[in-house]
């Protein structure tokens, strides 16, 4: 009698504990759902949705096309242009000009910008109330060909490229790469800093070396599928097609 007592009594108790543990298991993997799903909505949220921001412009200097690449801090704010090369990657770029932004400029353009010649000196500053006007964009346009908005207002870089746009920098270089001592920095963007933009921009010259008497050149832009900018290009009598800028973008 007493032997069954004991068989009962064990029983019971090994029944008690499998509950138990049966019970913390599955506290225990409810919590590690808990987690894991806290730990993928904490991920998910960190994701950076990217933009499209200038990666480089294409600038007629002379005969040649120079490029300009953009680098950008974590709020979209452009922090460094290096110069160089048409075809050059980036390790091959040079440094041309250094943003700086107080801490509590929120803004697309930095209060000064310093720029450097090919030895890599200080050669000037260029401070905010020097910068270009810029055109405004208009918002909610209703879009009515051949006039668009200017899409090239609404990326980062935008903004900083018009307002140095054609500004006096002493690059001190030698050969095509330096044009002499001094460089009109992206000089053709400037035609583009306009609200809206057409697919030909008359420009009135003093001059016409192609024997017509048209006071004027047309520069005809072409746009990308979403509508932004990607190319001017000068046409008269004698050039058709001659490449002034280009614009490329990326995301990031």
């Amino acid at each position: 009698m007493k032997t069954r007592n004991k068989q009962y009594k064990l029983l019971a108790f090994v029944k008690s504990n499998v509950q138990q543990i049966a019970y913390l298991t599955f506290i225990l993997l409810q919590l590690g759902m808990v987690s894991c799903q806290k730990e993928s909505e904490a991920e998910y949220q960190t994701v950076k949705k990217k933009q499209t921001v200038i990666d480089y412009v294409l600038d007629l200097e002379n005969l040649y096309m120079i490029k300009y690449r953009f680098e950008y801090n974590n709020q979209y704010q452009v922090t460094r242009i290096y110069r160089g090369e048409r075809q050059a990657n980036a390790s091959q770029l040079q440094l041309i000009a250094v943003a700086h932004y107080d801490q509590a400029n929120q803004s697309n353009l930095p209060d000064s910008l310093s720029t450097y010649n090919t030895r890599g000196y200080k050669v000037r500053v260029i401070q905010a109330k020097d910068f270009n006007s810029i055109a405004k964009p208009i918002p909610n346009q209703i879009y009515d060909w051949p006039t668009r908005e200017n899409k090239l207002l609404t990326v980062p870089g935008g903004e900083l490229a018009f307002a140095i746009a054609g500004k006096k920098i002493g690059w001190s270089g030698a050969g095509h790469m330096g044009s002499g001592n001094t460089i009109d920095i992206m000089d053709h963007l400037k035609l583009l800093n306009r609200s809206n933009l057409k697919d030909s921009i008359q420009l009135a010259v003093t001059s016409k070396t192609d024997g017509t008497k048209r006071m004027f050149d047309d520069f005809h832009i072409l746009y990308n599928n979403l509508g932004f900018p990607i190319d001017m290009s000068m046409y008269d009598r004698l050039n058709a097609g001659f490449e002034q800028l280009k614009i490329n973008y990326r995301e990031e």
